[in-house]
């Protein structure tokens, strides 16, 4: 349970601490934790005051405790105000209505409960508005599992398990649900699988060649064989640019765009027919290991506890060879969902 105490005197005061001498006008006390120690190196804020020595009411005083948890906060506005405290391994804690009389002193003492941390200052608990600010490094393990869309590609399965590594780059900005900031990340997948229907193909030349039949002038063919089925490969993201809407308190949705590269074993992905197709089977007619992968998708953290979130997304993910091989049938659309787990750390 918390406790807070405060004594308003209407009579002026001169207190001596270790951090400082109060004034008229001060606000000063202690900050202890649930077992009575001191808190040294809490932040101690003063706002939303109703009444103040500058226009509007928005006079923000702030102190710091010393070693043994006392603070003063200089030339405090005259109330009600809120007060908030924080400080790292402590919930944060605030308390309203606070009234202070101009030229009077303030005695305002509070204890704080484990849990929490502090980014910047302010209060973290969890929230993206303190975990998402500038050079903040994230770390993450994702796995992912998808189907191709439309008529010729709904066959197509995926399965992939990788890593995330992302760095905030710029401060937040905009306004209401749009304020966010801007994240630059990669992402590994060292493993990754495709499952694909399989197909009956031929090679075919132009020169007779061991195994081959004459189909007609310059073209002898092999017999038929089978193609597809599952495809294993290494696929890395090295571009994600991710904007991270940072206006929620547990939950932070983003939104990316991304390009990537992917290898496989065989050539990616496998085409051919039941019966001999010299569209399919002909010279020159083969897809290449190397493919290309632009995406673009949505997201979100959910903080499980402080500098800790399960995340959750979507991602349109095309494949393309750009023409590396003879053929580029690709997969022009699939949709593929991650789910994964991340750490924040400064």
């Amino acid at each position: 349970m918390q406790f807070v105490s405060f004594r308003l005197t209407g009579v002026l005061l001169m207190t001596s601490f270790a951090a400082a001498q109060c004034c008229p006008g001060d606000m000063h006390g202690q900050v202890t934790d649930s077992a009575g120690a001191p808190v040294p190196n809490a932040t101690v804020y003063v706002h939303e005051c109703n009444g103040s020595h500058e226009t509007g009411g928005h006079y923000r005083p702030a102190a710091m405790t010393d070693k043994d948890g006392k603070y003063v906060v200089a030339k405090m506005a005259w109330g009600p105000c809120t007060v908030t405290v924080s400080a790292k391994g402590f919930k944060p804690y605030e308390k309203s209505d606070i009234r202070s009389v101009i030229d009077s002193n303030l005695e305002f003492n509070a204890v704080l409960q484990p849990g929490g941390v502090v980014c910047d200052g302010e209060r973290l608990g969890g929230s993206p508005d303190c975990i998402a600010k500038p050079q903040t490094w994230e770390y993450g393990v994702l796995v992912q599992g998808g189907n191709g869309l439309t008529e010729d590609r709904n066959g197509f399965h995926f399965m992939s398990a990788g890593v995330h590594l992302g760095k905030v780059l710029t401060s937040e900005s905009g306004h209401g649900t749009l304020k966010g900031n801007f994240e630059y990340a990669v992402e590994v997948y060292p493993f990754w699988q495709s499952y694909t229907p399989k197909f009956q193909k031929a090679s075919c030349f132009a020169v007779p060649t061991a195994g081959t039949s004459f189909i007609g002038p310059g073209l002898y063919c092999s017999p038929l064989y089978t193609v597809g089925g599952t495809f294993t490969g290494v696929t890395i993201t090295p571009i994600i640019l991710r904007w991270n809407f940072t206006h929620g308190k547990r939950f932070m949705p983003w939104a990316q765009a991304a390009g990537g590269l992917l290898w496989t074993n065989h050539k990616y992905p496998a085409f051919g027919s039941n019966v001999l197709n010299l569209g399919n089977d002909g010279p020159n007619a083969d897809a290449s290991v190397f493919n290309f992968t632009p995406q673009g998708g949505i997201g979100m953290h959910y903080f499980v506890k402080p500098a800790r979130s399960v995340d959750f997304s979507a991602n349109a993910v095309h494949i393309s060879s750009a023409s590396l091989g003879d053929k580029n049938p690709g997969v022009n659309a699939s949709v593929q969902f991650t789910l994964g787990y991340t750490w924040w750390k400064k």
